[in-house]
């Protein structure tokens, strides 16, 4: 089992994340587990692609920011094999709380979204 975090599981495609955020895309589903929300769909390719965001508008600080951001790449790192293999997504993790929340917090809430794949 392949625990890392490559560079090829990343989203960086620019109209790939605007059609992920478009909210008249039928194909585009999410989830939300406190404090993480999760916005998906199906892509083409052989493997999932993710993005992490937290908002500046709640975080001023860039090492807070930063903090939450690799805690949640962390928590997905770990818990990747979750993700049903048959099927790729392009996932975008989305911080929602307004207040730093500790790691067993936030895996807790990525394994929950993980396993929301297979319903």
């Amino acid at each position: 089992m392949n625990r890392s975090f490559r560079k090829t599981e990343r989203l960086c495609h620019v109209k790939v994340i605007e059609g992920l955020f478009d909210r008249k895309n039928k194909q585009n589903k999410s989830f939300s587990s406190f404090p993480i929300l999760m916005i998906y769909s199906l892509n083409e390719l052989n493997h999932s692609k993710v993005l992490f965001s937290v908002p500046k508008r709640k975080f001023k600080h860039a090492v807070d920011r930063n903090l939450l951001k690799r805690r949640l790449k962390e928590a997905y790192r770990l818990n990747k094999n979750l993700i049903p293999e048959n099927q790729n997504y392009n996932i975008a993790f989305l911080y929602i709380a307004k207040e730093i929340h500790d790691y067993g917090q936030l895996e807790k809430a990525m394994v929950k979204l993980l396993t929301s794949f297979k319903d």
